[in-house]
Order: C-alpha cells, then sequence, then structure tokens
C-alpha cells in the first residue's frame, strides 16, 4: 500500500468526520413551568424541595438574570414563539387575537423546515392567529406529543408544559385542566405559619395558605420535570439532548404575575448541555451566568445552536453557541390589558436597578381582575382586608393610584416596596434608564402608544 494512498484516505477520513460534525444537530428538550419566579433550592429559596432541578443545576447552568419581557402567559408566549417583542408585534394585549402578517417568523417553523421532529406538549395559547395555525406549527400538538414518535433519525425539538405550579390550581373550585380541589391535601409540606411575607401582603390565614400550596405545587412540578429528565436516560438519548428548564413568568400569588414588578417577570431558567456540547458555553459546568437574558432572546439562541439561519428580522441577542452575541446592558419589560382591565407600564432593568414607568397611573393594580379573584384566595382576602381599612401604608398601595415613575434597588429590596425614584440620590439612575427606555420605545416601534380602539381603526379592522 502506496504512502500516497495511505495520506489520501486519511485525508478522507478526515474530512468526513469533520463534515459530520459540522452537521450534526443536537436534540433539544424545553421542559416548560408555569407561573413562578425563582423559588427553587438551587436559587435560595429556603421553602424550597426541588432536588430534580437543583440536580440539574449543578451539572448545568444557572442562569441568575432571565426574565419574561411580559408578566402573564399569552403575552409572553407570543414572544418565545417568534424571538420579537410583542409590543412591536402588537401582540401585547392579554387576549388580543392579533391577526400577525406571514413575515413574522415561527421557531418550531424553522426547525421542521431544516430536519427537526417538533412537537409541542401541550400549550399553545399565542395571544395571535398562530393560536388557530396552531397544528401547522408543529409535527404534532397534544397531550400525547412526545419526541418518541419521531422518524427514525431525525433531531428532536420537544417541549412539555408543566401545569401543575398555575394559579389555577389554588383555586377552591373543580377548574377543568387542573387538579380537582378534593384530591388536594389540606396539610401542606410547608407550615404556613413559617412562610416568610412579602411587606406588602398582609398576615391572613389565605395569603399564608396560598403560599404554602405554592411550594407544595413547585415540588409536584420537580418530580414531573425529573420524569422528563429520567425518559431522556431510559431512551439512551441525554448525551445528544440540550435541555432548558424555565416558567413561562414569575408569579403566581397577588402582585407578581400580571405585574411588571421583578416578582412577575424574573423567571428560573437552568441549562443542561451534555459533554459533547459544552463547548457551546463559556460557563462551567455547576456554574451560572450572571448577564442578562430575557424570552426574546431564546429562539435566536435555539436556532442557532440548532444550525438554522436566523431570520434578522428577530430581536434580542444569541447568548450560547458559537454565535453567541455581547450581552445587553439592559432588559425590556412591559404590561398593558390584562383580560378586562387596561393599563400601559413599561420598564427597564440592568439586574439590579428596576425602573418602571406607569402611563395609566390613576388605575389602582389591585382593581378586580375577575379570574385572579375567583381562583386565589389571598387576592380577595386582600381586598377584604383593605376595605375594612387594617391594611399598612405599604399594603395599601396596591388598591391606590401608582406613581409615574419607580425606582426599586433590587439587590437591598428584593420585594420593591421603597421607590427610590424622588430622592435625589438617584436622580441620575432615574435620568439615565428613562432615556434607555425612551430610545428602546422608539427603536422596537412599541404599539402601546397607540391607544387600543384607534389601533383597530387604523389598520381597518
Amino acid at each position: 500500500m502506496s504512502k500516497l494512498f495511505i495520506v489520501s484516505l486519511f485525508l478522507i477520513l478526515f474530512y468526513d468526520c469533520i463534515s459530520a460534525k459540522q452537521f450534526e444537530k443536537p436534540n433539544i428538550l424545553w421542559i416548560v413551568c408555569e407561573d413562578i419566579s425563582p423559588y427553587l433550592g438551587s436559587y435560595g429559596c429556603k421553602e424550597a424541595y426541588t432536588p430534580n432541578l437543583d440536580k440539574m443545576a449543578e451539572n448545568g447552568i444557572r442562569y441568575t438574570n432571565s426574565y419574561a419581557n411580559s408578566p402573564v402567559c399569552a403575552t409572553a408566549r407570543s414572544t418565545i414563539l417568534s424571538g420579537m417583542y410583542a409590543t412591536t408585534m402588537g401582540t401585547h394585549q392579554m387576549r388580543g387575537r392579533q391577526m400577525l402578517p406571514s413575515e413574522i417568523p415561527v421557531y418550531s417553523k424553522i426547525l421542521m423546515e431544516s430536519g427537526y421532529y417538533c412537537t409541542n406538549n401541550a400549550k399553545t395559547d399565542y395571544n395571535s392567529n398562530l393560536e388557530f395555525e396552531k397544528n401547522t406549527l408543529w409535527d404534532e400538538t397534544s397531550n400525547k406529543a412526545h419526541w418518541k414518535n419521531r422518524p427514525e433519525g431525525k433531531p428532536f425539538f420537544a417541549v412539555f408544559n408543566i401545569g401543575c405550579t398555575h394559579e389555577g390550581q389554588l383555586s377552591d373550585k373543580d377548574i377543568p385542566g387542573y387538579i380537582k380541589r378534593g384530591e388536594i391535601p389540606e396539610k401542606t409540606r410547608v407550615n404556613p405559619i413559617d412562610i416568610e411575607l412579602p411587606p406588602y401582603h398582609p398576615d391572613l390565614p389565605e395569603v399564608r395558605q396560598d403560599w404554602a400550596r405554592l411550594h407544595d405545587m413547585i415540588t409536584r412540578m420537580d418530580e414531573i420535570a425529573g420524569m422528563r429528565l429520567q425518559e431522556l436516560e431510559e431512551e439512551g438519548v441525554a448525551d445528544n439532548t440540550i435541555v432548558f428548564f424555565y416558567s413561562d413568568h414569575g408569579g403566581q400569588l397577588s402582585r407578581s404575575k400580571r405585574f411588571i414588578y421583578n416578582g412577575g417577570t424574573q423567571v428560573p431558567f437552568i441549562v443542561y448541555l451534555p459533554e459533547k456540547w459544552k463547548h457551546l458555553s463559556e460557563t462551567k459546568t455547576g456554574g451560572t451566568y450572571d448577564n442578562l437574558v430575557s424570552f426574546v432572546d431564546f429562539p435566536k439562541t435555539l436556532l442557532s445552536i440548532a444550525g438554522c439561519d436566523v431570520p434578522e428580522i428577530m430581536q434580542g441577542h444569541i447568548f450560547l453557541g458559537e454565535n453567541k452575541e455581547k450581552s445587553p446592558e439592559y432588559v425590556h419589560l412591559y404590561r398593558d390589558r390584562m383580560d378586562e382591565q387596561p393599563d400601559f407600564a413599561r420598564a427597564v432593568t440592568d439586574g439590579r436597578y428596576h425602573l418602571i414607568r406607569n402611563f395609566m397611573p390613576h388605575y389602582s393594580q389591585g382593581r378586580l381582575l375577575q379570574y385572579p379573584y375567583d381562583v386565589q384566595a389571598n387576592w380577595g382576602a386582600w381586598a377584604d382586608h383593605y376595605e375594612l381599612g387594617k391594611c399598612n401604608e405599604i399594603q395599601s398601595r396596591f388598591f391606590n393610584s401608582k406613581p409615574i415613575i419607580q425606582l426599586f434597588d433590587i439587590e437591598n429590596d428584593r420585594w420593591e416596596v421603597n421607590n427610590l425614584a424622588t430622592k435625589r440620590k438617584f436622580r441620575k439612575q432615574v435620568e439615565t434608564m428613562s432615556d434607555e427606555l425612551d430610545r428602546w420605545m422608539i427603536e422596537t416601534r412599541d404599539i402601546g402608544l397607540i391607544p387600543e380602539p384607534m389601533f383597530f381603526e387604523l389598520i381597518g379592522a
């Protein structure tokens, strides 16, 4: 056998290996829960019992500054699906069901076009016409959808939504799709007496009980998440599957979900990279990624690590992989109409300071929103306590008008009750963040600046 032949054979095998490596695609699994802030053991929550997700954090990367751009499900999910701010697309009003043009990208369709088998089990609710087109966005979307059903040899992208932490689970009524009230143990794992309440919540039995129940629900969610991770091991695909775990927004009790405070927007986010894909992150296993990340970044990052072309119209930045982009200095947040109640607020955070601008300060935050009052005892108990004149000054704010500008130091004021906006010491901070908010609203063409009835007149609807 000649030396020339051996060299030629070596080069062929070498370039075949490079080619296979270049076009190899990872499987990707998204485990999504609902309505929780970072109330996990790995985030330091003392009431938490979340062994499966804590183990995932030990073997993965824990993101410490991850945010939902909107504090409610459907508007946040429209951003996750498209990689565009809801305020740019017009999906910012909750239950708006806007008709989106075909130019709006959908990450699952792009993945399917590139050869991925895409499943969704089973949450949709995209706050737009995409809800009616959901069956075309996935290879399968149902409560039976599973990556196991894929054709042989296809990489998969699978979403599993865990609904047991949704606020509806707190209801004393039997709501379709949720655990029946009679099946819920009266005694909680965490003693309600031991809960350290936020200063804005009055010390009431209903409030303490709902907080304790929330932690029970999170423990159940952790158990289900662990079952999904175990499935990867049992099927022998764990070594080629990248896993994301996150919540669809913060929450879930009164003044968190639906509200643009840190409690409604900051979410737990953990990424697991198997050994062959660890090169996608500079963060070491078991470490933390402390730069800012928000939902608008997820689709660009997902498509990039899957080897797909990223549409130029997508906003946000790529935070993981070989095409990683510079981290932003700020994350932008928005709150508009929630069900039947109008509102218009925008916020910006750098991970420590959180500035909120209330464009409708005359509307109180605690005014009647029928659904949360129906399903959460803490809402009604707090409102009754206020009507009886028993709330202190901090607890009463929820039912009064809002300041136009609010500035909070999250590092020193976890529950955001000390507004620094009027203090001379923080004047420069307010100016800087207000300028950033103006810039973002203009550059992203924030449709919230158009009153909702006028918006429909302008588009001829």
